[in-house]
């Protein structure tokens, strides 16, 4: 066994000799590599996680295959006190297989292929709703769209649709913190005219039928398990929080440790259904880049994967608010136009091939 000093870093590249395992080569080097750093006979115990954008059926073949070569290398896996972690990760050329045991970090790489000519038939659909000088925090139709809720930092504005026009009905002041926080967010809960009000500012207990905890005195959610975070994407196999540290993890149903991390998405997520492939996707905004637009794109997620399936529809400005809207099909998003000044409310969809 060779010893190295702790947080050694050693990198293996593998060539390509086909894409039906690109990684076979990498796979087998990092399995003798981490054979030579365990003792004769020792069983280790193995976890992995996903950080890439490796298909499902990959992860399981490449995971398979480690597990094979480290045996072939006299490895027993099982339970034990000395512990193998692997991660898949990437970068824009290479996936990576990282490991992790006894102070030790060794990275197997193989390139990506080449990508291919993106023909994306869905698209996203932005309908404007309402704008105003004052920020949105989030907005509510009801009433066969005739009627409007506006939540405000301050207050719920009620509007009335006449022909084209909307007419203000009544503004409902409610208390809140000081001081105020510089990005306010909220959500309106509930079904009119029973509509509450859940934001980080006011005073009063959060909503019953609202499911997340803000963090007081701050604009993002918080879970003793699972994080912070700002967003969340409920799906039937799990969730997807999008985290105060710039990354979205997936949480399959039952299970409070991240199955996938997700390092290219930003901060406002939110599930959508459709008629479109899966029938469920998962709207996300763009990471914060200075100067960069904002941009919204709708992906496919399944079995802790994701792939894109639209193109990115660029904003006039960043997305402050995206929540689920009252129908599945359909989530409100609030932009904040930077040449204009104004918050813009729309309701966004996805538009399926005739």
């Amino acid at each position: 066994m060779s010893r190295l000093c702790p947080a050694i870093v050693w990198i293996l590249f593998a060539g390509i000799s086909g894409w039906c395992q690109p990684y076979s080569d990498a796979v087998k080097q990092l399995a003798t590599r981490i054979a030579a750093e365990i003792p004769a006979r020792t069983p280790v115990a193995l976890s992995f996680e996903n950080r890439s954008s490796l298909a499902a059926a990959d992860l399981e073949s490449l995971r398979a295959l480690l597990a094979q070569e480290l045996r072939a290398d006299g490895v027993e896996i099982g339970e034990s006190d000395t512990k193998l972690r692997l991660s898949a990760s990437e970068n824009m050329t290479d996936f990576l297989l990282i490991s992790e045991i006894n102070g030790s970090v060794l990275i197997a790489s193989w390139k990506k292929p080449p990508p291919a000519a993106a023909q994306y038939t869905i698209s996203v659909h932005v309908a404007p709703i309402w704008q105003q000088r004052a920020p949105i925090l989030d907005l509510m139709l009801f009433n066969s769209g005739m009627s409007m809720i506006v939540l405000e930092p301050e207050r719920t504005v009620e509007y009335s649709k006449n022909g084209n026009d909307w007419h203000l009905d009544r503004a409902a002041p409610f208390s809140v913190a000081r001081p105020a926080a510089r990005d306010p967010r909220g959500r309106l809960v509930g079904n009119p005219p029973n509509v509450d009000v859940s934001a980080p500012s006011r005073n009063e207990p959060p909503p019953a039928a609202f499911p997340y905890r803000w963090a007081p005195g701050r604009n993002y959610f918080e879970n003793a398990d699972r994080g912070n975070f700002f967003t969340v994407a409920e799906l039937s196999s799990g969730t997807l929080l999008a985290g105060t540290d710039g990354r979205a993890r997936w949480f399959p149903a039952q299970k409070n440790e991240p199955a996938l991390t997700i390092n290219d998405w930003g901060s406002d997520i939110a599930a959508i259904a459709s008629a479109c492939g899966s029938k469920t996707q998962v709207l996300t905004t763009a990471p914060v880049v200075d100067g960069a637009p904002d941009r919204i794109q709708a992906f496919d997620f399944s079995a802790a994967s994701y792939a894109p399936v639209t193109e990115p529809a660029l904003l006039p400005g960043p997305v402050t608010a995206l929540w689920p809207a009252e129908s599945p099909d359909q989530v409100t998003m609030v932009v904040e136009n930077r040449q204009t000044g104004m918050y813009e409310a729309s309701r966004v969809t996805l538009l399926c091939p005739k």
